[in-house]
C-alpha cells in the first residue's frame, strides 16, 4: 500500500524537476490520467529551447515514489511492474536549435493485468546520455527536466485518508498580534493519490456575531 503525507507532494515534486537543464522548458509539467486495464493513453509533451545556442537532449523515463512528510520526490530502479515500463516514447537524442520547439508524442499501455490504483513515473530530458548518469542522486548532478505522470488504473481503488494534526505552526495557543500560521498533516489510507482541500474558519470566542474569517487549505 502507497503512502503518501501532505497534499504539497505534486507541488514540491514539480519544482525540484523543474530546475532547468539548459533552459528548457518542458510542458506540462504535470499529467494526472485516469485509465482502465488494457487501455492505450496518447499524450503530448511540449519542449522549448530558451537559450540562444542548439542542444542534444536525452529523454528517459524513471518511476518515482514520495519520501517524507515534505513530499521530495525519491526516485526508484525500474520494475517490471513501474509504470515506466508502460510509457512508450522515442528516446533517441533529441536536437533542439535556438528558440527551437518541439512536441513529442507518447503513449501509456495499460497491462490486462494491471494493479488497481497510483502509478508515477517522470518522462525527463538531460543533456547527458542515460547510460552516463546512473541513481537517483544523478537527478540533480546531471541536470534533469520533465514532466511527472500521474496515473490512476481503475479497479477497485480505495481513496481514503485522515486528519492526523492540526495545529498552530509553533504550538502556541495565544497571540497579541497577527499572523498567525497553521499547519495540517493528512494522512493517506488509500492506493491513489490524494489532493485534499477544504475551508478553516476562525471565529471570536468573545463575539459570536462577527463574520468569521475563511483560510482555504492547500489551495
Amino acid at each position: 500500500m502507497k503512502k503518501f503525507f501532505l497534499a504539497t507532494i505534486l507541488v514540491l515534486v514539480g519544482v525540484v524537476l523543474a530546475q532547468g537543464v539548459q533552459a528548457l522548458t518542458v510542458s506540462p509539467p504535470k499529467f494526472e490520467l485516469d485509465a482502465n486495464p488494457g487501455s492505450v493513453i496518447k499524450q503530448t509533451i511540449k519542449v522549448f529551447n530558451e537559450t540562444s545556442d542548439s542542444y542534444l537532449y536525452y529523454p528517459s523515463l524513471q518511476d518515482f515514489i514520495a519520501r517524507g512528510e515534505a513530499g521530495e520526490p525519491g526516485f526508484v530502479e525500474e520494475s517490471e511492474y513501474g509504470l515506466s515500463k508502460w510509457i512508450k516514447i522515442d528516446t533517441s537524442p533529441l536536437p533542439l536549435s535556438p528558440k527551437e520547439r518541439k512536441e513529442i508524442q507518447f503513449a501509456i499501455e495499460v497491462p490486462e493485468n494491471a494493479e488497481p490504483g497510483g502509478h508515477y513515473a517522470a518522462v525527463l530530458f538531460s543533456t547527458q546520455p542515460p547510460e552516463a548518469i546512473t541513481g537517483a542522486t544523478a537527478i540533480a548532478i546531471a541536470g534533469k527536466v520533465g514532466s511527472l505522470v500521474l496515473l490512476k488504473v481503475g479497479g477497485e481503488v480505495i481513496e481514503s485518508g485522515k486528519l492526523l494534526e492540526f495545529a498552530t505552526k509553533n504550538k502556541k495557543s495565544f497571540y497579541s498580534h497577527l499572523p498567525v500560521e497553521f499547519y495540517a498533516r493528512f494522512e493517506n489510507l488509500g492506493n491513489v493519490h490524494l489532493k485534499p482541500q477544504g475551508q478553516i474558519k476562525i471565529e471570536g470566542v468573545l463575539d459570536v456575531t462577527s463574520t468569521p474569517t475563511t483560510l482555504m487549505v492547500n489551495e
